[in-house]
This record gives C-alpha cells, structure tokens and sequence, in this order.
C-alpha cells in the first residue's frame, strides 16, 4: 500500500518490532492503534520486551531516552541507517557525535532488519542515558500525544503476516552459509564448540564450558506435528507391529550387535534393512559438501501453467560410526551439518518456502540408536526425539527390547509418511494461505473448536504466547468469539483449575481451551500444552517512572483477595509479580485479571520450571524459589509483601 493511501486511514492498527541491539538477540512485535497514546507504547515497550533484560544490567525506564521519528528513517542496514540518524541530527541544528554509539533500541516496522523491506522504516529510537554527552533527537513524545499514522507501516493485520516468506528464508541462510566446512569437518569437537559460541549456533541445547550461552529452541514439535505424531507413537506402549514389522526389526537389531571394523560395511548392512523397515529407498546422495552415509528423499511434486513441477525434498539423513566415539567426530552433529548443507543448496525450493524444513536426522554409534527433529526457524534447531534405544540383542530373553525398538522404528516410518504427506497438501494450495508463517508461527491452529491466525509473538519468542484472530468457531459461544483477538500459550504445564477458579470470579481472562494441541493427529500427545483464553484490556500493574503514584492501598488489596481465592482452595500460583497482574479499566482501577498459571498448582506438588519466571531485581527471592524446587504459597505471600504492600 502506497504511503498516501496509508496516511488516509482514520483508524488503523500497527505491529511494530522492536529491535535491541547489543542486548537481545529476537524481535518483539507490539499492536498499537494510531489513537492509542504515547504512554501506552512506551510503557508496552518497556514492560512487555526491554524490563527484564535490562534490569538485568542495572537499568531502569528512566535511564532510556524515547524519541519519534514521525515520518520514519528507512532502515537497510546499520552503517545505513546510522548515516541517515545523523543527517537527520544534523537538521535539527544539532552534531552527531560518539553519543551515536549509545543509541540501542529501535522499533521498526514490517521488515526484519536482517532482510528489509521497503516498508523497513524506524519510528521511534531509544538511547541508552549518558550524562556526559547532550541528547540528540527532540522532540521527546509526551504521554498525552497519540501514535497517529505512522506513513510507511503495515496498517493491516492480514498484510503483515503474509510478509515474504522468501526475505525470512534469506535471514536464516545468512546464518547457515557461514558453515565453510563438510559435515564430517564440521562435526569435529573444536570446530562444532566455535561454532556454539557464534551467534549462528545449533539451537540443540551444548554451549561451551566457562561460556554458557542459551541455545536451548523451541519445541520442534511446536512446528512440526509430524515431531509429536513421532513422540507419541514411539512412548505407545500399547501398539503392538505386524509379525512381518517384527521379524525385520529383529534382523536389524541381529546385524546391529554385530562389531563393524569398518563404517561402511556397517551402513551397507543396516541401510538394506533401513530401507526394508522404512518402505523407502535409502541413496547415496552427495549434495553441495554433505555426502551422509544414507538419504531419504520424496519427490514433491505441483502444478504450474507449464504442467506439474517435481522437486526433491529430504526426508531423513543417516550417518553410521562403528562404535561410540569412533571416526573423530559426533555422528549426530555430522547429520544435522548434512540436512543443513541439503536444505541450502536448495534455497530456491517450494518446499523451503512453505515450511520449516522438518526433517529427521538418525546417527547410528554402534548399536545406540539417536534420533533427532530438525526445524529451521531463523536457525536450526535440533532435539532428541526419544530416548536412545539399544539396538543390539542383549538378552536370551528379548522379545521386550525387540518391541520397544519396533515401537521406535515404526514411529519413524509414520513420521516420514506424515511429512510427505503434510508437504504435497501445502505444495498443491494455491495460492498459499494469507497467514502462513511456518518458520515462525506455531502449528496448531485449531482447539477446542477455534480456528485461530496468529499475529504477534507477545515477548520473548521463547515463552511461546501469541496473539492469535479467531476465524470461526464451532464452540457453543463461537459467535460471540469470531473475529476477536485472543492470548494463546505453550507451556509443559498448566494450572487449569487455579486459573478457572479466578476467572469464575472475574479475577482472571476467560479460558476458553486448555489441552492437547494435537488432538486430531496425535490425542495421547502430551509434550506441550495449548493455553487460549480471553485478552485482557488494560496494562500491568507496574509503576516505573518517579513521578507516578504508588499502587494504591485498595488495588494492592485487590491482588491480595485474588491471591487468597487460590490459597483457600489449596492452590499456589508462583508467579505473582507486577508483570502478571493487570489493571482492569474502571472508576476506581482497582478491578484486576491474574495472569501466568504455568506454575500455579496443588502446593507440593507442583515444581519450578528450568528457566525461572522474571523477577524484579529489587525483591529478593526467597530461598525455595529456584529450578525445580517446590512451589509454594509462602513465595507468594513473599511477593505479595514485597511488591503489593497494604498498609
């Protein structure tokens, strides 16, 4: 849409990222409405994405400076966008000067500003407070004034998340071309821990001693339902395979206890039976400088103007070592740097474009048997599927083993049918739906009777919540929801009745589905639950600049009430802060919703997750309050005491 068309919208609504150099490594994108108030943004801004890294670091909301762009200053790159902010200081009668290098935090519209678009444009720059220096920009907004048109943003939701799926795919290459190296080289243990401190590094969870750096991804399954068919098949204990899936599970767990002198005599063996168990051929494929010891592709396959258009798409790539430890470098880091180089050297492809490029990495050690998840998202993300099943034949007495490994293998055959098959569906729609996304959005679209589209990742994207438009709806009340904007989380665990007991009383959203978010492909799935509830109007309950008034005595009494419903009923919610209670609109403002029940549950049974919820440096946390440990109600009476005081 042309900037002169944009500026003639009355009401229009914005998504705007924000991007904090030097201090966080993801985008955080906010909706704002051009009437909402410049109070608003700057505190979603601060709240919502720069609070909790930079408390971290000593700084409050009074150490940042926040100043408009009304008219935008495109953004290609940094050098660019840097030389452009000083002509622009330079009109104001002012001199650039090494103060430049304080400016941190720029919201941008549309774009990633790895891969910009044209409508890439900065809005507002937060600098970084230095009293040494003068401030460059004014004016600085003031809470009265509204956002206003905003000429070169994305004005509508629809428009913003059909974004070009191809500049996102460009991103993440950025990252995956700088691996110079041949799978083998680049599964070496220096080469693969140099690359885990980079920026590009595997998101599988290793960092390096004395430098530990968070690569932990998502879920792949969060992306890919073929990852939780997998899960779920493999942990049935009750699926019991045909005699015939039995028998050559057995001759492969035979030829697997066998010792090998030689890798390739040990991939020749097993990759016939491989090839048996899987109904797939397995190739020696050399493409680009990956040449694994086994691949399995589909062929994919669309229609165009010409006729039908077939591409090659992998599926699954082996690497086999003769025992553990053996061939100088790690079999499964070996296939991941394999379905890496596959997947570049087919940039281009259809099937790259309208994915996340799930793909199944297998690495054999000797008779241990490793399976993984490959997504690509901004950058490969790479996790254990299952256990590592022993595949060779230990006991006279074996035919549980032979089960489990069958259980296994089984999954894996499922797994690939469900890729393929999920790939020609997307391959033969045209044109693609408006709101695909895949290397960013979540793949469960539909609970509880909800259709849902998601918008925005609200936060870091790895606490996994989204806004989400309701598109249709078979639920009792799905009139009532259609067309709404709701809240959707993914979290391993969730506090159902807690959070219904407060709703039920207004003192929390609506839930409106709390589950399996698979329950059409796998409904014994349970690695992750699907959390959709109401949106709640107003803000957080968090006052930050000097000049605002404390919490008043009512509200405070208000959080305590809340708090003390859960308690009664035999309840903590450990995760009572500013951030997850929000002030309701009202005469009074003392109305609020409870958010956040990842944690909340029976007390002592109930446990802290690895990464802690965000705190606030100046309350202390009492001792208990750690990964892992017990939640409990004195940790809310804790917080309470510290953070909502009645007096």
């Amino acid at each position: 849409m042309a900037p002169s068309t944009r500026s003639k919208q009355q009401q229009s609504s914005y998504h705007i990222k924000v991007y904090c150099d030097g201090y966080l490594d993801e985008l955080w994108t906010g909706v704002f409405g051009n009437e909402d108030r410049m109070s608003r943004v700057v505190r979603s801004i601060w709240e919502d994405q720069l609070q909790e890294v930079l408390e971290q670091k000593g700084m409050s909301l009074s150490d940042l400076t926040i100043h408009v762009l009304k008219d935008g200053l495109l953004w290609d790159n940094p050098e660019g966008f840097r030389k452009r902010l000083e002509r622009h200081i330079e009109k104001l009668g002012k001199s650039p000067d090494a103060s430049l290098d304080k400016i941190r935090v720029s919201t941008v519209c549309a774009g990633h500003l790895a891969q910009p678009t044209k409508d890439t444009h900065v809005y507002f720059v937060i600098g970084i407070t230095d009293g040494n220096k003068p401030e460059l920009l004014r004016p600085q907004p003031q809470g009265d004034d509204v956002l206003g048109p905003l000429p070169t943003a994305e004005v509508s939701l629809r428009s913003f998340v059909a974004l070009n799926v191809l500049d996102i795919h460009k991103h993440a290459l950025n990252y995956v071309r700088h691996a110079k190296h041949s799978p083998s080289h680049a599964a070496q243990l220096k080469i693969y821990a140099k690359r885990q401190e980079k920026e590009y590094a595997y998101q599988d969870g290793r960092y390096m001693n004395n430098n530990e750096k968070n690569t932990r991804g998502v879920p792949v399954a969060l992306h890919s339902p073929s990852f939780a068919l997998f899960q779920t098949l493999a942990e049935d204990r009750s699926f019991v395979p045909d005699a015939e899936f039995l028998h050559l599970t057995y001759q492969f767990m035979r030829k697997s206890s066998a010792i090998y002198l030689k890798e390739q005599e040990r991939a020749e063996e097993l990759s016939k039976l491989f090839s048996d168990i899987f109904g797939r051929t397995i190739l020696d494929l050399q493409i680009g400088r990956a040449n694994p010891d086994g691949s399995i592709v589909f062929n994919l396959v669309w229609e165009e103007e010409q006729g039908p258009v077939h591409e090659t798409v992998p599926l699954a790539v082996i690497e086999f070592k003769v025992e553990p430890g053996s061939g100088g470098c790690d079999a499964g880091v070996q296939a991941l740097a394999a379905v890496e180089q596959f997947w570049e050297n087919s940039f281009r492809s259809r099937a790259q474009k309208m994915s996340c490029c799930p793909t199944l990495a297998i690495a054999m050690d000797g008779p241990w048997l490793r399976i993984y998840g490959c997504i690509w998202t901004d950058r490969w993300i790479f996790q254990p599927l299952a256990a590592v099943p022993y595949t060779a034949i230990a006991s006279n007495l074996p035919i549980r083993d032979i089960l489990s490994v069958a259980r296994v293998l089984h999954a894996l055959r499922a797994t690939m049918h469900d890729i393929e098959s999920r790939a020609q569906k997307l391959a033969a729609t045209s044109p693609r739906p408006p709101h695909f996304r895949p290397e960013m959005w979540p793949a469960p679209t539909r609970c509880g009777g909800f259709e849902l589209e998601y918008a925005a990742c609200l936060g870091l994207r790895r606490r996994l919540t989204y806004s989400a438009l309701v598109l249709s709806s078979d639920h009792p009340e799905g009139v009532i929801w259609q067309g709404k904007m709701v809240v959707v989380r993914f979290t391993e665990q969730y506090g159902k009745e807690p959070h219904e007991i407060l709703a039920k009383k207004g003192l929390a959203p609506r839930l409106l589905y709390c589950g399996n978010p698979y329950v059409d492909i796998a409904p014994e799935y349970a690695g992750l639950t699907m959390v959709v509830m109401e949106r709640s109007p107003g803000s957080a309950a968090s006052p930050d600049k000097p000049s605002e008034a404390p919490l008043s005595p009512t509200f405070c009494a208000s959080v305590h009430a809340a708090v003390k419903e859960l308690h009664k009923a035999g309840y903590a919610h450990g995760n009572v802060t500013t951030k997850t209670i929000i002030r309701l609109p009202g005469p009074r403002n003392t109305k609020i919703h409870l958010l956040n029940f990842e944690l909340a549950g029976e007390e002592g049974k109930t446990y802290y997750s690895v990464e802690l919820p965000w705190r606030p440096e100046k309350v202390p946390a009492p001792e208990g309050v750690s990964p892992l440990r017990l939640v409990t109600k004195e940790h809310d009476l804790h917080f309470l005491q510290h953070l909502f005081p009645r007096k």
